[in-house]
C-alpha cells in the first residue's frame, strides 16, 4: 500500500463517513416508501374484506387467503368496486376470477 499523507487519510475517512451517511439516508427513504406501500395494500385488503362481510356475511377462508395474497392495489380497488356491484358472493367470485 502506498504511503498516504495525513491530509489524504483524513480526506478518505471523511469521504467514507459521508458515504455512510448518504447510504443510511437513502435506506431510510426507501424503507419509508416501502412501508407506505405495504400499509396502503394492507388497508385496501382490509377494506375489501370489510365490504364483503357487510354485503354477504361470512367470507370463506379461502377467499380471505386469496385477498391477503394480493400485491396489486389496482386489482384490489377493482375488486372493491365489484364487491359493491355484485348481488351475491358467488357472483363476486365469478367476476374476480379474471382480475387476478
Amino acid at each position: 500500500m502506498p504511503f498516504l499523507a495525513p491530509f489524504e487519510i483524513i480526506a478518505m475517512e471523511e469521504g467514507l463517513e459521508k458515504g455512510k451517511e448518504v447510504g443510511l439516508q437513502e435506506g431510510i427513504t426507501i424503507g419509508r416508501q416501502e412501508g407506505k406501500q405495504e400499509g396502503g395494500l394492507e388497508e385496501a385488503r382490509i377494506s375489501l374484506i370489510d365490504i364483503l362481510e357487510e354485503e354477504f356475511g361470512v367470507v370463506p377462508a379461502s377467499l380471505m387467503d386469496s385477498i391477503q395474497g394480493l400485491q396489486d392495489i389496482d386489482v384490489i380497488r377493482r375488486m372493491r368496486r365489484q364487491a359493491l356491484k355484485a348481488s351475491t358472493l358467488e357472483e363476486f367470485q365469478t367476476c374476480i376470477t379474471d382480475m387476478k
